[in-house]
């Protein structure tokens, strides 16, 4: 696939802009499209794809969405000095949206078979849509995790918008989608009949102030998540202004960046999205520099994976067999030893495989121990069983 037909350069005002800032050691060294030779993504783990709606049209004074987390982002300090990143530029964009959806899911495709880990910025959640047609394209089985106030699945909507593509993934799921889950959700954003539907599915939601009470319970879930679709406007407006669906309460920027780090943790996860920001509404670029500092934790994360995956015969790991009255006669625990993370080996009634091995906590073992299963292990006994 020849990608460079796909992209426009990063802008060329932005690259003035970089040459001032001093490159030792930022990320301002990551190899760019200049739109001068056709693009290689062979030697690198990560690739970065902006998504511009404008088209690319926007100059010095009004940076596009992807443009504007490029200028604060290449300004920080890199936290992998061994990790290749490329930066493809921005998809080329037409008046037809699905013209444009088939694009990024043929780009998003092709990344995925030659297994990139990619970073989406700029666009809006309907992009959510393309990148699901895209594991299905490959054949995958996924889990989608949204960082989200609201669950978008647009009861009773036609086409496709930011504010309904979770109902047409739902619609025309084919196998692709074994799980979703949303963190961030606030209750009055939220309807009956869409909080019903969710938990009909046996998905999985995480309300604002639950994650809040302890957010180290969220890596287990995010380890399992192979593609995140993050909204800016799951952040509150103090924090970030620059969304169209400000609100006063949301996940405060330390929050945002530290569950970006757990993203980019996962071994599982080879897509992560921003989407939401509008440098338009932006208050001193605070909401740019804050999405910037969100991709930061996400390379920081993946700097620091560890490919960890338990089996019987696997080492560092100690193997933990607690005895259970429900569904199952035991359940087996694994613990890493290097980085004392946990998981749980659930054996299979009704597939092939034999067993499934999926991320838990080490308040997820000691709830076992008392004979007391977690709702979200408890959803994906339900459908596995």
């Amino acid at each position: 696939m020849e990608l460079s037909r796909y992209f426009n350069p990063v802008n060329n005002e932005l690259l003035k802009i970089r040459s001032n800032f001093d490159k030792e050691g930022r990320l301002i060294s990551i190899p760019i499209n200049f739109g001068l030779q056709p693009l290689s993504i062979d030697t690198y783990d990560i690739v970065i794809v902006g998504i511009d709606n404008e088209n690319g049209k926007s100059g010095v004074l009004k940076l596009n969405a992807p443009d504007a987390i490029r200028y604060f982002l290449y300004q920080l300090f890199n936290p992998a000095k061994n990790l290749k990143i490329v930066d493809l530029g921005n998809v080329i964009v037409s008046n037809n949206e699905n013209n444009n959806t088939n694009e990024l899911t043929s780009i998003l495709s092709y990344l995925f078979q030659q297994q990139k880990t990619v970073i989406l910025l700029g666009g809006n959640q309907l992009h959510t849509y393309s990148a699901f047609k895209a594991y299905e394209k490959n054949n995958a089985i996924i889990n989608i995790t949204a960082i989200d106030s609201k669950f978008d699945l647009g009861i009773h909507t036609e086409g496709i918008t930011e504010h309904n593509y979770l109902g047409k993934i739902i619609e025309t799921n084919n196998g692709t989608l074994f799980n979703y889950t949303n963190i961030g959700y606030q209750s009055y954003f939220v309807s009956k009949n869409e909080y019903e539907l969710i938990h009909k599915l046996f998905f999985d939601t995480y309300r604002l102030g639950q994650m809040r009470e302890n957010i180290a319970e969220l890596e287990p879930v995010l380890r399992d998540t192979n593609f995140v679709s993050f909204d800016l406007s799951a952040i509150r407006q103090s924090d970030s202004p620059a969304q169209l669906q400000q609100s006063p309460n949301g996940l405060y920027g330390e929050e945002a960046c530290q569950i970006s780090r757990y993203c980019g943790l996962s071994d599982n996860l080879n897509c992560f999205a921003l989407f939401g920001l509008s440098p338009e509404l932006d208050i001193n670029n605070q909401s740019a520099h804050l999405a910037a500092q969100i991709i930061w934790y996400f390379i920081e994360g993946f700097n620091n994976r560890k490919n960890e995956i338990p089996t019987l015969k696997s080492e560092n790991f100690q193997k933990f067999i607690v005895k259970f009255n429900k569904y199952f006669d035991i359940l087996t625990f694994f613990k890493s030893t290097l980085t004392n993370r946990w998981w749980l080996q659930i054996p299979y009634q009704t597939h092939q495989k034999d067993k499934m091995i999926i991320s838990c906590s080490y308040t997820d073992y000691l709830n076992a121990t008392n004979n007391d299963i977690p709702d979200r292990l408890w959803k994906i006994i339900q459908k596995i069983i």
